[in-house]
């Protein structure tokens, strides 16, 4: 072969490697949609299918929402948003509600005053299109910069917070929630107790009663069973992100669910101490760091899925 032709056929195949390398992609292969299946801390995955509740229905929404904590709560007429998450997070509340349709919330309910839980809320009440109609907060006060935001954007937009009491009970069509504040003060000025200042919310939709334990631990959770007496509960929250705490063997035994959530991310799981009383109790439990959780009620049972 002569010379020549050698050094065609090499230029030939050098124009052509970077043809190779191409790849083409057909836009109609579900496999080039960009979609990824797997759940991280980066991908919210709280969208779900759900219309809204219908006459005699209640839906609830625990968004994942990483390592803090938010839900919403859907009646025929009302919705309820209880605590707004972190601040990071907060944006995934108002994208939810964006999805739903949702412009008014008629009652936010605040539990405590962590950065988890109400670091969010400013982002919401900021929000073009959404109206936050009332306020429920707990009675004691804090210093810290995201308490200072928050207050500043309830400031801003003129609502003035109902203080939780022992005699607090707010009602939503069919749907009745009970606060239970702590029956004591945990405050000290060296310690701003967010979670034994927590407040407890019984909520109750017919026969099916629901149990949102927010951050109590320690002292709080004796007190809060005494607060609960004899009732029963269909489904709890499992307080403090899943953080372990002895006295919530005695919480578990005394509520006595059938369902779970865990506010939980990939990098802040729940303890396995805290998995490990739940499984002993024979208690079906969902971790939001795994996708929002949906249940609904139909005033007897509830339906639970992720």
């Amino acid at each position: 072969m002569k010379l020549k032709y050698v050094f065609a056929i090499i230029l030939a195949l050098v124009m052509c490697l970077p043809l190779a390398a191409c790849k083409v992609v057909d836009a109609n292969d579900p496999a080039n949609s960009g979609s990824n299946n797997s759940q991280t801390d980066n991908s919210n995955n709280n969208g779900d299918t759900e219309s809204p509740a219908a006459k005699g229905e209640v839906k609830y929404k625990f968004l994942k929402v990483g390592k803090s904590a938010a839900m919403i709560i859907r009646t025929e007429k009302n919705t309820i948003v209880i605590d707004g998450a972190s601040e990071d997070q907060g944006a995934d509340v108002v994208t939810y509600l964006n999805e739903k349709g949702i412009t008014t919330v008629d009652y936010l309910i605040v539990t405590n005053f962590s950065k988890s839980c109400i670091g969010g809320i400013s982002v919401l009440l900021k929000t073009d299109g959404i109206i936050v109609k009332n306020i429920y907060e707990p009675a004691y006060a804090k210093e810290s910069s995201t308490y200072t935001t928050y207050k500043n954007a309830i400031a801003a937009v003129g609502i003035t917070p109902v203080k939780i009491g022992a005699d607090t009970v707010i009602t939503a069509d069919d749907l009745q929630i009970k606060c239970l504040p702590p029956l004591k003060d945990y405050t000290t000025p060296l310690d701003e107790n967010d979670e034994g200042n927590s407040v407890a919310l019984s909520i109750t939709h017919g026969d099916a009663k629901f149990l949102y334990t927010s951050r109590v631990a320690g002292d709080r959770v004796t007190e809060l069973i005494s607060q609960i007496g004899d009732t029963k509960y269909d489904f709890i929250t499992v307080p403090n992100f899943g953080r372990y705490d002895a006295k919530y063997e005695a919480l578990f035994n005394a509520v006595s669910p059938k369902y779970a959530v865990i506010f939980a991310s990939t990098k802040n799981p729940p303890e396995t101490s805290t998995v490990s009383l739940l499984e002993n109790a024979s208690i079906t439990y969902y971790v939001t760091r795994d996708g929002g959780v949906e249940a609904d009620s139909n005033g007897s049972t509830f339906n639970v899925k992720q």
